[in-house]
């Protein structure tokens, strides 16, 4: 993805989902608070029933087939993973720091173990609409901090890679003898 350019709006992405865990009405909540002509807000897999307020800038997308990720990916400044859960990993976010696509999440369950706050994006307390919206007003309101998080981000290992590292360990954890 290139550096983002100061232009408007900013655009955030959700892929949690019309799961009430995945935390999409505290996004939507506090996505109500940003100054809507400066953001918009692309949620996939949350219908346009759920948002109650039509002056939101809000689109809804259905969602989509794994070859069309990157023009997907392409489409999103920052993407917001607002889980009021234990998320074991979060993959998507790991996705998006793969494409130097800054993240805004919840500091909780294996979010925290990739989300840098103020590296590669900011950690929120779960279910913290207020939060949330600080935190994505500090994006509107200085639409370089895209560019320069996305300058600092290191490029995110592969899930090959990560595989590998996972049996590596498990290797030198299981004596060679079975017992």
């Amino acid at each position: 993805k290139p550096f983002r350019g100061n232009d408007y709006p900013i655009t955030f992405g959700y892929m949690g989902g019309k799961n009430l865990f995945k935390g999409y009405k505290v996004l939507i909540n506090a996505f109500s608070k940003c100054e809507q002509k400066r953001a918009k807000l692309i949620m996939w897999g949350v219908p346009k029933s759920e948002i109650l307020n039509g002056r939101l800038n809000i689109e809804t997308r259905k969602s989509y087939a794994p070859e069309q990720i990157n023009d997907v990916f392409k489409k999103i400044d920052v993407g917001i993973m607002p889980s009021i859960w234990e998320e074991t990993f979060g993959i998507v976010g790991v996705e998006w720091l793969t494409a130097r696509i800054p993240v805004i999440g919840s500091n909780i369950g294996g979010i925290p173990e990739w989300l840098r706050d103020g590296a590669n994006g900011f950690l929120v307390p779960p279910n913290d609409a207020q939060q949330l919206f600080q935190k994505m007003d500090l994006f509107i309101k200085n639409p370089g901090l895209i560019a320069e998080l996305q300058r600092r981000m290191n490029p995110w290992e592969t899930i090959g890679e990560h595989i590998k590292k996972m049996a590596a360990l498990y290797e030198d954890l299981i004596p060679s003898d079975g017992q």
